[in-house]
């Protein structure tokens, strides 16, 4: 049983959990009031711990499904093994996500498109809030989350009232949500560049990686106040 458990065990798939878990969390504290909020979109604590495990299940997918055992067996005449397993952890997720796939599948993410550019805006989140010093500087990628009604801000700005500070911005529920969807949209396409034997193999931790609906957080909302109602 132990061999099984060794095999099937995946971190990956606890930690995109965490970010959905988070997402709901976040719901239910909303219905409580008390936090800045445009339309379903909250002010949330959970944001920025979201982001990070968002994060953390790409990388660990990547860790677990295509550098490890399986990976070894599945293509083993793939040039991926030429470089030493110490290189290819300290390269940056982005980078693997770009390499790996290459010299596995023989196909990789466009960096200029989706869903890589979004990852790449979560990871440097996760990098800017890791090493967040209490600065001024706001990151350029706020402004166009804020566009996309992504994150929040202060829209009655007058004089001496201050704008929320950036990490406030990004700690919302659309934020986590997401956040959620773009790491799912990565594991799906990264499984797509693979041959339809190998993906079938993957089925069971590929499907942890499923989307949610867009108007994810208006039906929960929604649901809510048919359970108060009735």
């Amino acid at each position: 049983m132990s061999d099984v458990i060794s095999v099937t065990s995946s971190i990956s798939q606890n930690l995109i959990r965490h970010v959905h878990f988070c997402l709901d969390s976040s719901l239910e504290t909303s219905l409580n009031g008390g936090v800045a909020r445009q339309g379903h979109n909250s002010y949330c604590q959970h944001a920025f711990p979201a982001y990070f495990s968002a994060v953390a299940a790409v990388e660990a997918f990547v860790n677990e499904s295509l550098l490890g055992q399986f990976a070894k067996i599945q293509f083993k005449e793939s040039g991926l093994w030429n470089i030493s397993d110490d290189s290819i952890d300290r390269f940056d997720i982005r980078t693997k996500l770009i390499m790996v796939p290459m010299l596995l599948f023989g196909n990789t993410f466009s960096r200029d498109t989706q869903p890589f550019q979004d990852f790449a805006t979560l990871v440097r989140i996760r990098n800017d809030g890791i090493h967040f010093k209490m600065q001024q500087h706001v990151p350029k990628y706020v402004r166009d989350l804020s566009q996309r009604d992504i994150a929040i801000t202060y829209d009655g700005i007058k004089k001496n009232v201050a704008d929320y500070d950036w990490p406030s911005k990004l700690s919302t529920t659309f934020g986590i949500l997401w956040a959620h969807n773009t790491s799912c949209r990565v594991i799906q396409e990264l499984v797509g560049f693979m041959s339809d034997d190998k993906r079938k193999l993957m089925s069971w931790t590929v499907d942890n990686f499923q989307l949610l609906s867009d108007d994810y957080i208006e039906k929960w909302y929604s649901a809510r106040r048919t359970e108060t109602d009735s």
